[in-house]
């Protein structure tokens, strides 16, 4: 056998054996072992006295049946799904739809089922996408944030005293998705070169001192604490050395402790959160309290004329309607989704994908325990939607899902890439 055809026969082995496995991004890294593994096998014979034609056939022959080594080999790579979040994502989406139908009597109805299934699209895109892509347009994706935020702020609308983006008539929620945007830029940022190479001055500049003045032109608080808090998480996470984390994390918690302190009516709320929209509070713990356990049904126009029923307080509706039991539910899952989305983030190797879950779990986590937390007067009240229950425009709810898928492209890849 010459060597010619030797390669050709190697190559053919190792096209059956790859044609078996799924998981194309891990092709190239098989057939590498593979082929090694090869040479070595040959080797050996040939210092045991083996001519090396017959020492090529044997090493060959010894590999076994490509097919049945193919199929072997995609167990172990089998691209992972993680089902309990879908399932997860699942309860919440069944318990949203419920509620919309009921509060609306299917006005929004059929809009929030057109929304669940792009995202759902979406999230299964992004599933099978490959998330490593994302890196190479981390710096576009922050300075186009920042720049629609720009845009938003100087020609934006004003809907329930939110500042919106308008395309042509077009109404979007745009600053309440940034920082699902901003964690996935700069989950990418900082594991770059270009981060390395900043001095701390332009760092904080860049991401500190522009998306914090652009929050507060916006005149939001929530995203704006949601920020701080997700990139303060990622910093620590990224391993960077504590003297950069504390000096552009120092004069954040200054800034903080002024905006609040610095203001008696701040200080105030943030003290006695339950006199912030005192009415609201007031409706929504009301409605709790005279629940009981299975609820009232959903034929009650009283609790259908709340303030953002539909949205700010769709975790009172579910409760009135459905009983405590309903609420028990929606936190115990959201406290198991949480602890799932950690489970992802501890299992994944690579920096990059570890950041970007990271990021996300530290929105969600706020979103979700923030709103149930206002529902009950515990945290002023700042209009925060319960993820994928709320029915609070479609293109949030759309990045939810995307946000979901992320996750669990990260999650199919875990075992596929290796520690960066």
């Amino acid at each position: 056998m010459s060597d010619t055809q030797y390669c050709d026969k190697v190559s053919d082995f190792l096209d059956l054996v790859c044609g078996q496995i799924k998981a194309k991004e891990i092709h190239s890294e098989i057939r590498a072992g593979l082929e090694s593994h090869l040479n070595d096998v040959i080797e050996q014979k040939i210092k045991g006295g083996v001519h090396k034609e017959e020492a090529m056939q044997q090493a060959i022959r010894q590999m076994g049946d490509p097919i049945l080594l193919g199929k072997q080999m995609h167990k172990v790579h089998k691209p992972k799904m993680e089902w309990g979040l879908i399932g997860l994502v699942a309860v919440f989406l069944s318990i949203g739809l419920t509620a919309t139908y009921a509060i609306s009597q299917g006005q929004f109805f059929s809009g929030k089922i057109m929304y669940t299934c792009i995202g759902t699209v979406l999230m299964l895109f992004l599933w099978f996408f490959d998330y490593r892509k994302f890196t190479y347009f981390s710096w576009y994706l922050y300075m186009l944030t920042l720049l629609v935020m720009v845009y938003t702020i100087i020609i934006g609308s004003l809907r329930d005293g939110k500042l919106m983006l308008n395309l042509g008539g077009k109404i979007i929620d745009f600053i309440s998705i940034t920082p699902y945007l901003f964690i996935i830029a700069l989950a990418g940022i900082m594991v770059s070169n270009r981060w390395k190479k900043q001095s701390i001055l332009e760092k904080f500049i860049i991401f500190i001192l522009v998306p914090v003045y652009l929050y507060i032109e916006s005149d939001v608080t929530f995203p704006l604490l949601t920020y701080f808090l997700s990139f303060m998480i990622l910093l620590v996470f990224s391993k960077r050395s504590w003297k950069e984390f504390v000096c552009l994390m120092t004069p954040v918690v200054v800034f903080f402790l002024v905006f609040v302190l610095g203001s008696p009516y701040r200080t105030y709320i943030l003290l006695h959160p339950y006199d912030h929209h005192p009415d609201r509070n007031l409706q929504s713990l009301e409605t709790i309290r005279f629940a009981g356990m299975w609820g009232h049904g959903f034929e009650s126009p009283f609790i259908k004329s709340f303030f953002n029923i539909q949205s700010d307080m769709i975790f009172t509706y579910v409760i009135h309607s459905f009983g405590w039991f309903m609420g028990i539910v929606i936190f115990v899952s959201s406290v198991f989704f949480v602890f799932r989305i950690m489970g992802v983030a501890r299992m994944v190797g690579d920096v990059y994908g570890k950041l970007i879950v990271i990021g996300i779990l530290t929105v969600f986590s706020a979103q979700f325990f923030s709103h149930i937390l206002m529902s009950i007067g515990l945290v002023p009240w700042a209009g925060i939607p319960l993820p994928f229950i709320s029915n609070y425009g479609g293109v949030q709810f759309i990045v939810q899902l995307a946000a979901i898928g992320m996750i669990l492209s990260i999650y199919r890849r875990k075992d596929i890439i290796k520690n960066n």
